[in-house]
């Protein structure tokens, strides 16, 4: 029953965001008024600003599985689902280096735990577009656009928020879980350092699962700005230019996409928590 309302509530949340966007993208001038001005708009210019699509008949496509078209004329499907298919690879090889950084710091020496700890939690602190801009300013330093060293940046660049997000939260929650009545048995028996943090690894592995949503966030807002700036195509370069071109059905589609992905994470996160409560480590 509870699992069933939580979703219900992700999925009113995720309707919500369609709602709240359509909205804004009703009220916003289209890109050639945003950057000539109104004052340099005729009447019946500014009358063309108000679209006369409903908002029920948005849902009512949807419920059809018509996102719409862009304003091309491409099916909104086709377009999200080609940049899906272009950031797919960066996505899993980011995911693939973020899960290392989770092996990497639960079998680091336990004195290494706190300054891991600090040093990601530095990194934090850099806004995610920071990363971009220095791989791009390395890229023009040695013209190596269109190489494969662009390729890597893009993917270090991309896994580098999330990497450092989960590596302060698992060396964290590793310090914490090596003076657990747990670990502190698994030594009495003669376990060798290995195989403790072997065992300790998948409570470790769960309490990062809890925060997952918020792994999902630090990992998107890092691809909208790592495509564009560094010239990729894909997911991030997508939505940049919806918005820039005020394309009303693939701002929403976006929109929509990014809030039933965000939610769930939210449900994984809060099944997790809930498997947390009633563990005894």
């Amino acid at each position: 029953m509870r699992l069933a309302r939580e979703a219900g509530l992700a999925l009113a949340s995720a309707f919500g965001s369609y709602a709240l966007a359509f909205w804004l993208m009703q009220i916003l001038p289209d890109s050639a008024i945003a950057t000539l001005g109104f004052g340099a708009a005729d009447a019946e210019v500014r009358a063309g600003l108000i679209q006369d699509r409903s908002l029920w008949a948005g849902v009512g496509g949807l419920l059809q599985g018509d996102l719409g078209t862009t304003l091309d004329g491409t099916p909104v499907t086709a377009e999200l689902g080609g940049a899906l298919l272009a950031s797919l690879p960066r996505l899993a090889a980011a995911i693939a280096l973020v899960l290392a950084t989770i092996g990497t710091v639960c079998a680091a020496p336990r004195p290494a735990l706190a300054f891991i700890a600090r040093a990601s939690g530095f990194l934090l602190f850099v806004p995610p577009f920071v990363f971009p801009f220095f791989g791009l300013a390395l890229l023009l330093q040695f013209s190596a656009i269109d190489t494969p060293l662009q390729a890597v940046l893009t993917i270090a660049c991309l896994a580098l928020p999330p990497a450092a997000l989960v590596a302060a939260q698992a060396a964290g929650i590793m310090a914490r879980y090596l003076e657990s009545a747990f670990a502190i048995s698994v030594r009495a028996r003669g376990a060798s350092l290995a195989r403790q943090r072997w065992l300790l690894l998948p409570a470790v592995g769960l309490e990062l699962l809890s925060t997952l949503e918020k792994l999902l966030i630090g990992l998107l807002t890092s691809l909208l700005f790592v495509e564009p700036i560094l010239g990729q195509s894909g997911f991030g370069a997508l939505l940049l230019r919806a918005i820039r071109r005020s394309d009303l059905d693939l701002c929403l589609a976006i929109v929509l996409f990014l809030a039933l992905l965000v939610n769930t994470g939210r449900l994984v996160g809060n099944a997790a928590r809930e498997r947390l409560g009633g563990s005894t480590w």
